[in-house]
């Protein structure tokens, strides 16, 4: 790493843990409700709290909106325009803040309705309806927590960061059991305990940005709606993205519960649970790279632009791979952790583990060249990408089951992930000036409308 200064070094690692921990952060306190609603309130609330979660999965959609306002904030700082961040920062805080009120009296008064429409029975509809009236009032500190902790550490106050983490998970845990053991509150409890923790979090990290001498802070007098258009075109990917999930968790299950019945559905259910967590690294690297990327494209400085890129892939590469080999080497073990080993799905689990974590090593490499696109402000291909990565994923799955069998849906992760490498690759060997250095000379600092449309 010696051709990449401490600068970038410091400034990335410092970012780096954040965006993972955020990521891991929201996967355990879902693991940890699902494990104190099953053990204290019975298997029949934990299914009703599982009808929830595409509404949860599309406030998620909110990541349009706050990543095209983390590019164009990060841009801004690296202008050194102190007034134009605060202002998108503020924009940013007070649209999202409006959204999330928004949908959570629409989740509060139409809530029975909406719990037949997520396929509640009569024995579980009142029992969705009461973790919807819990949780939804916490729509807000969920996602306004998400976007502040992106910033604390450009704003020089990490520590807060860490002290929002510590403070989400402790009250949580703290709050699930005294609601349901002590107070005997039920499902609606646990939405409450939820709701409580994420919106006291989000208020320890508020007085990060309200400090005047600060390059971000939150100021209302300067909103300004101009931006909100080119901040949901740069935020589109995540559209694509999410569209492009739900179609492949469809086709997916389809294929294997025809073709191999519910033990292979269960090992399904494993591989997502643990992408809950494992995509941390890919998102976390390409996240981190994107608020920094975003800052040196906006202060012109290819070479240190260029650099923090080759760092994101050089610790992106190695924390994948070792994720990738200890789950290989602890297939074994893991999947005795799920099934008995005389359950046909514990066999789709261990060899699912052999197969299946390469995937976690092109994923963050692709996640990392599509967030120099982003930083570009060259949304076409990302969003070509975004959807089609899935959607691939999905075709490559039916194909390869029918033969080689269900393995054949593992490998459709990595090899999927290789091909839209190449497409970059292909894209970048079109479109990058000639030069000593192919990196430099991919990245284009001219202005958007200069710059050459992406295949």
């Amino acid at each position: 790493m010696k051709h990449i200064s401490k600068e970038v070094i410091n400034k990335y690692l410092k970012l780096l843990p954040i965006q993972i921990l955020g990521i891991v952060v929201s996967a355990t306190n879902a693991l940890i409700d699902s494990i104190i609603t099953g053990r204290y309130i019975g298997s029949e609330a934990l299914g009703a709290i599982g009808l929830f979660a595409p509404i949860i999965s599309a406030v998620g959609f909110f990541m349009i909106l706050i990543t095209g306002f983390e590019i164009l904030c990060s841009t801004a700082l690296g202008e050194e325009d102190k007034e134009k961040s605060s202002s998108l920062f503020s924009t940013c805080i007070f649209i999202a803040g409006l959204l999330c009120i928004l949908t959570t009296l629409i989740c509060v008064v139409f809530r029975f309705p909406l719990s037949r429409l997520l396929g509640a029975d009569p024995a579980t509809e009142v029992l969705l309806a009461d973790y919807i009236l819990g949780y939804s009032p916490g729509f807000i500190g969920d996602v306004l927590m998400a976007i502040m902790m992106i910033f604390l550490p450009l704003n020089g106050d990490t520590k807060r960061s860490y002290v929002g983490i510590a403070a989400l998970i402790v009250s949580n845990v703290a709050l699930d059991l005294i609601t349901v053991i002590f107070f005997n509150m039920g499902v609606f409890g646990m939405g409450l305990a939820s709701s409580v923790s994420y919106i006291l979090s989000a208020l320890l990290l508020v007085p990060g940005f309200i400090n005047p001498e600060k390059m971000l802070r939150i100021d209302f007098k300067l909103l300004s709606f101009k931006p909100v258009a080119e901040a949901v075109k740069l935020g589109s990917p995540n559209l694509m993205f999410t569209l492009g999930t739900v179609i492949k968790a469809y086709v997916l299950n389809w294929a294997l519960m025809k073709s191999f019945g519910v033990s292979a559905i269960a090992t399904a259910n494993v591989q997502n649970s643990l992408c809950s967590f494992l995509g941390a690294v890919p998102q976390g690297c390409g996240g981190t790279f994107l608020v920094l990327g975003s800052l040196y494209f906006g202060s012109r400085d290819k070479k240190t632009f260029s650099e923090a890129f080759k760092f994101a892939m050089e610790i992106g590469i190695i924390l994948s791979a070792f994720l990738a080999i200890l789950l290989m080497a602890g297939s074994y073990l893991i999947s005795s952790f799920y099934f008995d080993k005389s359950d046909p799905a514990f066999l789709m689990t261990r060899d699912m583990l052999l197969i299946f974590p390469s995937f976690l090593v092109f994923n963050t490499v692709l996640t990392i060249l599509l967030r120099v696109y982003q930083c570009q402000k060259r949304i076409t291909l990302v969003n070509i990408l975004s959807i089609a990565e899935n959607l691939m994923i999905a075709a490559l799955a039916v194909i390869l089951i029918s033969i080689m069998g269900i393995n054949g849906a593992w490998y459709a992760f990595p090899i999927c992930e290789i091909i839209c490498i190449l497409w970059v690759a292909i894209d970048i060997k079109l479109n990058a000036d000639k030069g000593d250095d192919p990196v430099k000379e991919w990245i284009s600092f001219g202005p958007v409308s200069d710059q050459r449309r992406s295949l």
